[in-house]
């Protein structure tokens, strides 16, 4: 299965930001085992370094950025998706990106905290932790991290 995730969430796993950043290591234990592709949008980095470097400094952020990409996916965006976004004419520009980049990679959810913005998204969203609740309710699928 391949979630694409947001750039909010990406930034929960990269500030280790509280009460999000449980659901998001129960994400990465998925992955490991194989259970869920996870993928993110190259201009997620960009926002997550902006606003992550105010707290954080330069070098940290890139070393885990390395650190990052031996899990995560990153999807292309090119000319054709820029286009496509300004065609769609969203009110929100990045979260058309976003979308455009789950249905590139052909995603079965798009992660965020912020489902409002991907109401036009053909990709179904939805919070870490309402995904992880129905990969338990569907498939069995419990990661217990302690």
């Amino acid at each position: 299965m391949r979630v694409l995730i947001d750039t909010n969430v990406l930034i929960d796993h990269l500030g280790q930001r509280a009460p999000y950043f449980a659901a998001w290591e129960k994400l990465h234990a998925m992955q490991v085992f194989g259970d869920v592709e996870l993928w993110v949008a190259p201009q997620s980095f960009a926002d997550a370094f902006y606003i992550l470097s105010k707290a954080v400094s330069s070098e940290e952020l890139q070393a885990a950025f390395i650190e990052s990409l031996g899990f995560l996916n990153v999807c292309n965006v090119g000319q054709a998706e820029v286009l496509e976004a300004c065609k769609r004419n969203w009110d929100d520009y990045e979260d058309c990106l976003i979308a455009l980049c789950a249905e590139n990679i052909n995603a079965n959810y798009l992660l965020t905290r912020d489902a409002s913005g991907f109401k036009q998204s053909s990709v179904p969203c939805c919070t870490p932790e309402q995904f992880l609740q129905t990969m338990e309710d569907e498939y069995g699928l419990i990661y217990d991290i302690t």
